[in-house]
Parts: C-alpha cells; sequence; structure tokens
C-alpha cells in the first residue's frame, strides 16, 4: 500500500494525516496493523490517536475489522470528500 498524495488535499486534519502516513509506512514495512502496533509508534496522546481513527474512517480511508481487530487501508475508490 503506497501513500496516495490525495491524502494532502481531502481538508483532513493533522493528525489524521499523520495517522495515514504511519499506516501505510507500517503497511509498506510489511507490519500488521493493529491496535498494539500503531499506538507504540503514535507519538501523540491517546485522545489524539482515536480522534485521528475516528476522522479516517469517516472519510472511507481505513476501516476496522472486526474480527480480528486489524486496521484496513481502504482502496482511494472507497475515500469520501
Amino acid at each position: 500500500m503506497h501513500m496516495d498524495q490525495k491524502i494532502f488535499t481531502m481538508g483532513l486534519s493533522d493528525g489524521a494525516i499523520t495517522l495515514y502516513l504511519l499506516l501505510t509506512g507500517l503497511a509498506d514495512a510489511g507490519r500488521d496493523l493493529f491496535d498494539e502496533t500503531i499506538s507504540g509508534m503514535w507519538n501523540d496522546t491517546p485522545e489524539a490517536l482515536e480522534g485521528a481513527r475516528v476522522e479516517l474512517t469517516q472519510r472511507g480511508i481505513i476501516e476496522k475489522e472486526q474480527k480480528s481487530g486489524l486496521t484496513l487501508l481502504c482502496p482511494l475508490q472507497m475515500w469520501r470528500n
């Protein structure tokens, strides 16, 4: 999963963009996107992480697989402005 430049033109918060960049970096490195991995790399508050997750989820950029708890990066076609 490579980072898509559209992320910078969607009017997202800095936190949401930062989280997206973190997620794409981890995915490109072959890491599974579980909460423990993400929160271990996040350098802001847990509340800021949750806010960024909510924002990315609402815009169709990420979703959480309910059964495994894995965060999934959605294809660009699913993103909502």
